[in-house]
C-alpha cells in the first residue's frame, strides 16, 4: 500500500487559503518516497500555522533482518499541488527493531506541530511524542508521554492544540483494570505541564473498557474528550461517553453518555469544535442491527456543553449497507463528517461519503460522494485503503467545494 492524495489539490487550496495554480502532471502525487515493497498505514495531517501541511504515517520501509520495522514516517506539503514536498523523514529515534505506529498529529497556533505515536521500544506499547517546527522537522528527542511505571499498554493516541499554550494528548491506558482514558498536556515543544490525568472513571468495579479516544478544543478552553466506554455491557458492547475539561485540564462534570441507545455497538468516535458555534461528535452506530450493520451517528453541543437536539443519524442511504470508520472536522456553520461507505458497488466496495451537520438544531446537509479525480473505472483500488485514507486534509472548506462541483 502506498499512501497518494488524488485530485485533492482544489481541496488542499481551500484548506490552506492559497490561490489554486492549474496541475500540469499527474492528478495524484506519492507521499511516500520508499522504492521498495513495503506497506504504510495509517495517515494523520495537520495544518501549520504558516500554511504547512505536516502528514504522518506508519511505515514499514526498514527491515531488521527478515522482520519489518514498522516506524513513524512524516514529510511536509507546503503547496496543495505538493510542489516543495520535502523528502520523508523518519520520526521517532530509537535503534531499530521495536514497533512504532499508528500516528496523530497536530499544529498549533504557536507555530509548532507535535506528533504522538504508539512506541514499542519498552517492551510494551507507549505514548511517545516529537514537537516539529514550523515547517515539520523536529526540535528535539522523542518523549515518551504516559508517566506510569510497568507493562501496561496504551494505544490509540490522539492530540489537538488547546490554543498557544499547547497540546493534549489522550489515549486509552491499560495501567488499571481493562484500560481507562489518560490524557497528558503538553508544552508547545513537548515537555509535559504537569502528570497524566486519568479522565474516564469506569464504576465497574472488575473494570471495563475505555479506548479509541478522540478531542477537541473550543471557546474559552472549552475541551470535549469523547471515547467508547464498556461500563453498561462490560464486554459485550461499548457506547460513546465523553468529558468536558475547563481551560486548565480540570473536568467539568463527570463523564456522561453520549449515544443514547442501550448496548449501542459504537464504534470510531470523533469530535470537532467550532469557537462561534459550538462542538459535534460523530461515531459508528450499529443501534439498527442486524437489519442495519452500520450508520453514522452524531451529537451536538453549544458553547455552554448544552446538548442541542437529540442524537441524529446522518447517512441518508436506506438502511441495509454499511457504514465505517467516520471523522469530522470543523467548518463555517457546520462540521464536516466524512467516512467509508458500502451503499453502491452491491456493498462490496467502498467509496468515501460526506455530509455537513449544522451545530444547531438545523438537519444534516445530503450526502455526497468524494473519491479522488479520476478514480472511476478503479474503486477497488483504493477501496481497501479508505480506512486509512481520512486524514485532516479532506477539510471542511474543500469538501464544500467538492459537494458543489
Amino acid at each position: 500500500m502506498h499512501l497518494r492524495l488524488g485530485s485533492t489539490a482544489l481541496l488542499l487550496a481551500a484548506a490552506l487559503g492559497f490561490v489554486p495554480r492549474p496541475a500540469v502532471a499527474a492528478n495524484e502525487f506519492l507521499l511516500n518516497d520508499d522504492r521498495v515493497d513495503r506497506n504504510q498505514w495509517s495517515p494523520r495531517a495537520a495544518l501549520g500555522k504558516n500554511g504547512m501541511l505536516v502528514v504522518a504515517w506508519m511505515d514499514g520501509r526498514n527491515t531488521v533482518g527478515s522482520v519489518i520495522d514498522y516506524d513513524v514516517y512524516a514529510m511536509t506539503i507546503p503547496d496543495p499541488l505538493g510542489l516543495g514536498s520535502s523528502l520523508n523523514r523518519r520520526v521517532n529515534d530509537d535503534a531499530p527493531g521495536p514497533v512504532q505506529g499508528f500516528p496523530d498529529v497536530a499544529g498549533s497556533p504557536a507555530g509548532t506541530f507535535l506528533c504522538v505515536w504508539e512506541d514499542a521500544r519498552g517492551g510494551n506499547r507507549d505514548i511517545y511524542a516529537t514537537a516539529l517546527d514550523s515547517v515539520g522537522f523536529p526540535l528535539g528527542r522523542s518523549l515518551r508521554v504516559n508517566d506510569d511505571v510497568g507493562p501496561a499498554e496504551q494505544l490509540v493516541p490522539r492530540v489537538v492544540a488547546t490554543g498557544t499554550s499547547g497540546y493534549l494528548v489522550v489515549w486509552g491506558d491499560g495501567r488499571e483494570k481493562q484500560g481507562e482514558i489518560y490524557a497528558s498536556y503538553r508544552a508547545t515543544t513537548g515537555p509535559p505541564l504537569g502528570p497524566n490525568r486519568r479522565i474516564s472513571v469506569d464504576p465497574v468495579a472488575a473494570g471495563s473498557f475505555q479506548g479509541e479516544p478522540a478531542a477537541a478544543w473550543g471557546r474559552g478552553g472549552r475541551t470535549l474528550v469523547v471515547w467508547l466506554d464498556g461500563r453498561e455491557s462490560p464486554g459485550v458492547a461499548s457506547d460513546v461517553y465523553g468529558q468536558w475539561l475547563d481551560a486548565g485540564g480540570a473536568a467539568i462534570g463527570g463523564n456522561f453518555k453520549i449515544s443514547t441507545p442501550t448496548a449501542g455497538h459504537c464504534a470510531s468516535p470523533t469530535v470537532a469544535a467550532d469557537s462561534t458555534f459550538g462542538y459535534v461528535v460523530a461515531w459508528i452506530d450499529r443501534r439498527d442491527s442486524p437489519g442495519d450493520p452500520g450508520d453514522v451517528y452524531a451529537q451536538r453541543f453549544d458553547l455552554t456543553g448544552a446538548t442541542v437536539g437529540g442524537n441524529i443519524r446522518v447517512n441518508d442511504d436506506l438502511p441495509g449497507r454499511d457504514q465505517r470508520r467516520v471523522f469530522a472536522t470543523a467548518g463555517p456553520g457546520a462540521a464536516a463528517v466524512m467516512w467509508e461507505d458500502l451503499r453502491g458497488s452491491l456493498g462490496i466496495d467502498a467509496n468515501l461519503e460526506g455530509a455537513f451537520v449544522p451545530y444547531d438544531s438545523a438537519p444534516p446537509s445530503a450526502n455526497f460522494r468524494r473519491l479522488p479525480h479520476g478514480v472511476g473505472g478503479r474503486p477497488a483500488r483504493i477501496a481497501g485503503h479508505l480506512r486509512d485514507l481520512l486524514p485532516h486534509e479532506w477539510s471542511a472548506a474543500g469538501l464544500r467545494h467538492a459537494a458543489e462541483r
